[in-house]
C-alpha cells in the first residue's frame, strides 16, 4: 500500500482556516486577560515579587503563544507536538525562574530564604503527567487516523 506524506492544499478549506485563527486568537487573548487580572491581584505585593515580574511576564507571553499555536493546529499531529513542547517549556522555565526551588529575598534588612523544592517537585510531576497524557493522546490520534484510512481504503476496494 502506497502512502502519501504530503497534503493536498486544494482540499484544505480556507473558511476552516479563518475560524481556526479566530478561535486561537480568542484563546490567546483570554490568556492575556488572565495575566492582566493576575497583575491587578498582585499589585500590592509587587515589591516582594518585583524582581520576578520579567519572569512572570515572559511566562504568560510564551503560554499565550503556545495556546495560539496549539489551538491553530488542532486536528493535526502538530497539536500534540506543541503540547509536549509546552510541558517541557513549563518544567524548565519553573526550574530556572524558581532557582531550583531555593529563593532568597531581602525585605527591610531581613533575609528571607524560601525552600520551594517540594512545590517545584509537585509542579514538575504535574507537567510530567501532562507529557504522558500528550504522548498517549498522540498515539490515539494516529491510531484513529490510520484506522480511518484503512476503512476508507477497504470501502474503495469493495
Amino acid at each position: 500500500m502506497k502512502r502519501r506524506f504530503h497534503t493536498n492544499l486544494k482540499k484544505f478549506p480556507k473558511r476552516n482556516l479563518s475560524i481556526r485563527i479566530l478561535k486561537a486568537g480568542v484563546k490567546a487573548v483570554l490568556v492575556y486577560v488572565a495575566y492582566f487580572i493576575f497583575t491587578l491581584l498582585t499589585q500590592q505585593v509587587y515589591e516582594l515579587i518585583g524582581e520576578y515580574s520579567p519572569f512572570i511576564e515572559g511566562f504568560f507571553i510564551a503560554i499565550a503563544i503556545f495556546v495560539f499555536l496549539i489551538e491553530f493546529s488542532s486536528g493535526t499531529i502538530f497539536k500534540y507536538m506543541l503540547e509536549f513542547a509546552r510541558s517541557l517549556f513549563v518544567i524548565f522555565y519553573l526550574i530556572i525562574a524558581l532557582k531550583s526551588g531555593i529563593i532568597d529575598m531581602n525585605i527591610q534588612n531581613v533575609t528571607l530564604i524560601l525552600n520551594l523544592q517540594f512545590f517545584l517537585l509537585m509542579l514538575i510531576s504535574i507537567n510530567l503527567i501532562e507529557i504522558a497524557r500528550t504522548v498517549l493522546s498522540a498515539i490515539d490520534f494516529l491510531h484513529e487516523k490510520a484506522e480511518g484510512e484503512l476503512q476508507s481504503s477497504t470501502k474503495a476496494r469493495i
